[in-house]
């Protein structure tokens, strides 16, 4: 484990280990089966009532509001009143990226700062009463889930912008007069999963023993869960030639296959890109991109050069995301002929970020959004 490079915040900062995935060791509430339907709670009358072994009886909830619904306005919902001059404090998980209403309300799109907007409003919602926002941040890694205004995506950010972007919006919830800000989070949930990506994270009770860095929940903590890193000596040697690649290196941990390779001239690539395939699962496809034919049985190419840009391709017929969203949705645009096993056609992978929505009242809908992750500049 290794502390992250962040910028440094001349705030009191909490941390939260909480979050948005499965929490492990937790046991499953009581369940009452009405109609068929099973129920952990209900909202009866104006309260809400949770399941227990004896029937549904009348409780207090601790709460959050995850940021995807509109204070007061749930059933249920308690507000302070000079009855309960103790009161309690709201608690709200705020992050710049999700929903999208930050990107989609003109209030705050056209805002300099839409989360500082938000927040503001928020906090007049709840005038005289203590709010703290109990978990924001964004994190790391090459994956990326969610759009946000000014770049705060969830993901695909270095270590350095990631801080100061915290650091940024910490200061934005001190100024508007919040009680506090708790930055999720401490440490790297290596164990979580993300929508855009679970489908893939197969089987899934496997998910802990391994790092997918395109999980942006697995890359939040400003203590890094690191994998122990290619093997110092580069690992075995799987290949060489007397010109130039003269050796090609292989080792591995739980997130990454490394590879180290030695050229006869240093930084030759950069003038003769270099192209490396990898054969992954069974078929073939016909060749390496821009080759005539070599290693047909390839699936996947990194591409190397030129200059020091990289580019990640994979067999066309092997996109999850043509086969999820193309075939099974029709929610982006494919070529069923390029999807035939042996098309040789390349493509560079792909994530989902949203599906096609619709907003109303405007009856407006925002089309499907999807990122590159396969593209090193």
């Amino acid at each position: 484990m290794r502390l992250r490079a962040i910028t440094p915040v001349a705030l009191v900062l909490v941390v939260t280990g909480c979050g948005h995935g499965t929490e492990l060791g937790q046991a499953p509430p009581p369940q009452i089966t009405v109609d068929g339907l099973r129920m952990p709670a209900r909202v009866h009358g104006g309260a809400v009532e949770a399941a227990t072994a004896d029937g549904f009886r009348p409780r207090f909830w601790g709460g959050v509001n995850l940021g995807s619904t509109t204070p007061g306005h749930l059933p249920g919902e308690v507000a302070a009143t000079q009855a309960w001059p103790g009161g309690f404090f709201a608690s709200y998980h705020a992050y710049p990226y999700y929903p999208d209403f930050l990107r989609r309300t003109p209030r705050y799109a056209n805002a300099a700062d839409p989360y500082s907007v938000y927040l503001r409003d928020l906090r007049r919602h709840h005038r005289g009463q203590a709010v703290m926002i109990t978990e924001f941040g964004v994190p790391t890694g090459i994956g990326v889930a969610h759009r946000g205004p000014l770049g705060r995506d969830q993901g695909a950010h270095t270590e350095l912008e990631a801080g100061s972007m915290d650091a940024d919006m910490l200061r934005d919830i001190r100024r508007d007069g919040y009680a506090g800000g708790m930055l999720f989070e401490w440490l790297d949930e290596w164990f979580k999963f993300t929508w855009n990506t679970w489908d893939l994270e197969q089987p899934a009770e496997r998910r802990a023993l391994w790092r997918n860095a395109l999980t942006t929940e697995e890359q939040f903590g400003l203590i890094a869960a690191d994998t122990r890193g290619q093997a110092a000596s580069g690992g075995r040697v799987i290949a060489g030639a007397d010109a130039g690649v003269q050796e090609v290196r292989a080792s591995h941990d739980e997130e990454y296959l490394y590879l180290r390779l030695r050229f006869d001239r240093p930084g030759s690539w950069r003038s003769s890109p270099v192209t490396v395939g990898f054969d992954v699962r069974p078929g073939e496809n016909r060749g390496l991109p821009g080759t005539r034919g070599a290693d047909p049985a390839a699936d996947v190419a990194l591409r190397i050069g030129s200059g020091d840009s990289a580019q990640l391709l994979q067999a066309a017929w092997t996109d999850p995301i043509a086969w999820q969203y193309g075939i099974a949705r029709r929610f982006v645009p494919m070529h069923r002929a390029h999807l035939e096993q042996g098309s040789g056609v390349w493509d560079s992978p792909r994530l989902i970020l949203n599906r096609p929505t619709l907003i109303r009242p405007e009856h407006r809908v925002y089309p499907t959004e999807l990122v590159d992750v396969g593209t090193f500049p």
